[in-house]
């Protein structure tokens, strides 16, 4: 049997594929991970919803071009991203995703053509220990997406440590009460004024680093409600892609 490792011809992350049915364009970086190429908006909206999940440690766009028996002979195909995910807390390992992104209608009217490609990338994930997934809207757009691609250029911000402080003191004496940026911001000016909406800038910050939380699904107005960081924002359901089980 054919050595996939071999056959397999990796691709360069900054490469993006002319299209003439998508849009391609490249998703900013976001936090630790470098910016990346997408081929269609739904890969653009998994590239966000992928750089908030706390599980994943890294990912790349377009990482392998793989080989499938075509009615021509051997043609090439490309999955969307790989995922590289931390370990579990209790050090055992989470499997890496190999990730085709489609809308559900593609699937089912395109799925006698999608199969040999889909066998070709499960064959792929087999031998080199990852787990191949297929997800389309239903998984990618969720009610925090809105919100998500709103804290993006936020993860690349760095926090004022300064006002930082100050916030997160007046937010641990509210633990008990409803807290929102509008309340938290005032501790430092009033409102329309530079000290105001900078420390309303500096929450957001806070939350797209992970600092604090708030509702995603709601809209980031200074009325969104603001708590404290979870322990462990691994377990935060809202920003998962990847269920634990998989």
């Amino acid at each position: 049997m054919p050595d996939r490792k071999k056959r397999a011809r990796r691709r360069g992350p900054d490469r993006v594929p002319v299209s003439g049915w998508n849009p391609t364009g490249v998703t900013p970086a976001a936090g630790p991970h470098p910016a990346v190429p997408y081929e269609s908006l739904l890969e653009a909206d998994l590239h966000v919803r992928v750089a908030f999940d706390p599980t994943v440690r890294a990912y790349t766009a377009q990482p392998v071009q793989l080989d499938y028996p075509g009615r021509r002979g051997r043609t090439p195909y490309t999955p969307d991203l790989l995922v590289r995910l931390h370990p579990r807390r209790d050090g055992t390992p989470r499997p890496d995703r190999l990730v085709e992104v489609k809308f559900a209608q593609d699937l089912e009217e395109h799925a006698e053509a999608l199969d040999p490609k889909f066998r070709a990338a499960e064959a792929y994930a087999d031998a080199n220990d990852l787990t191949f997934v297929v997800l389309d809207e239903r998984f990618i757009h969720t009610p925090t997406l809105p919100t998500l691609t709103r804290l993006l250029r936020y993860t690349v911000k760095q926090v004022d440590e300064r006002v930082a402080r100050t916030l997160l003191r007046h937010l641990d004496a509210r633990a008990d009460d409803p807290t929102t940026a509008h309340d938290l911001a005032l501790t430092l000016g009033e409102p329309g004024g530079d000290a105001y909406w900078h420390a309303v800038q500096t929450l957001w910050t806070l939350v797209a680093h992970r600092r604090v939380r708030m509702d995603l699904t709601a809209r980031l107005t200074p009325h969104a409600p603001i708590l404290p960081a979870p322990p462990h924002p691994e377990d935060d359901p809202d920003l998962r892609v990847f269920p634990e089980d998989a």
